[in-house]
């Protein structure tokens, strides 16, 4: 699922060298993301600046620019890599996943307001509310990456496992974005940013999944 968390990277400085192999270079761009994602979140991205961000890895500017051609790029990079890492650490709960629909999502959604709580995603949300040098479009395009992934999870769950339940949903992608947008709305009107405990959480992702299930005549 979008939304989910790891440590936040150290700044370290690659060494010069000739042409790199491709795992020199794979190495190389991993540095770039990670240092990029320390300098965005403390600097903010009009803070930030691609010379900045070569000078800390230690490599030419043009290196840089050859693999991102601006900084908006650099960000999207940034925001897709550390998604991906929210998504791997979240997926390590499949194991324990129940076999029905309903329990599933509830504890898929259990996850999500969790870790929407949590510190470093939190930094990730305010450096795209706050990025004054990128546009509208582009705040929304970030925003979008780890909601799109979270659609696609729960669409997935109402293909593989609402059969079970006599719901072989017609529109599982349509269900899903709706109840993307109830649990993002919940997110925003709950007029509190201190993170849910788990128990907390439970309760609320029990709640608005039941509320999602009263509907699935519809689906």
């Amino acid at each position: 699922m979008a939304a989910l968390g790891t440590d936040m990277p150290t700044l370290r400085k690659m060494p010069r060298r000739g042409r790199p192999s491709p795992e020199q270079s794979a190495a190389i761009t991993g540095t770039i993301i990670n240092t990029a994602t320390v300098l965005f979140l403390t600097d903010g991205f009009e803070g930030t600046s691609m010379e900045a961000v070569a000078a800390e890895v230690g490599i030419p500017k043009r290196t840089l620019y050859k693999r991102f051609a601006d900084k908006t790029e650099l960000l999207d990079a940034v925001l897709k890599a550390q998604v991906s890492a929210w998504s791997s650490v979240s997926s390590q709960q499949n194991a324990t996943l129940a076999i029905d629909l309903p329990q599933r999502l509830k504890q898929y959604v259990t996850t999500m307001l969790v870790w929407a709580g949590r510190p470093e995603v939190r930094k990730f949300a305010k450096l795209f509310a706050t990025a004054e040098g990128l546009s509208d479009d582009g705040k929304d395009r970030f925003e979008f990456y780890g909601r799109a992934e979270m659609v696609k999870l729960i669409a997935h769950e109402i293909m593989e496992f609402g059969p079970a339940q006599g719901i072989p949903a017609k529109e599982p992608l349509r269900v899903a974005r709706i109840f993307m947008a109830l649990l993002t709305g919940w997110l925003s009107l709950r007029g509190n940013d201190a993170p849910l405990s788990n128990a907390e959480a439970a309760v609320e992702a029990g709640y608005l999944v039941d509320v999602l299930m009263q509907g699935a005549i519809a689906w």
